[in-house]
């Protein structure tokens, strides 16, 4: 296993934990706002903002597993071989 493909794979784990952990604060929060019958402003601002830090974390991991396959894939049609 190459160095490139331990990375690819690292960003594929990292891109799943982060939407998990979206998920889980998603169905968290839902449960919080039936259990106390409706949303404190003092809950509802931080836990907005674990769950934007949250999605942008998401984003900027698929985009960078993106980008990473990518250039893998113009590495190895552009190898240059020495006779």
């Amino acid at each position: 296993m190459t160095r490139e493909t331990r990375f690819l794979q690292l960003l594929r784990l990292l891109k799943v934990f982060f939407g998990i952990t979206a998920a889980y604060e998603v169905l968290g929060f839902a449960g919080v706002w039936v259990a106390i019958g409706q949303a404190k402003p003092y809950l509802l601002l931080p836990w907005i903002a674990a769950e934007f830090v949250t999605l942008f974390l998401f984003t900027l991991v698929a985009l960078l597993e993106r980008l990473f396959v990518v250039a893998l894939g113009l590495r190895q049609e552009n190898e240059l071989t020495v006779n």
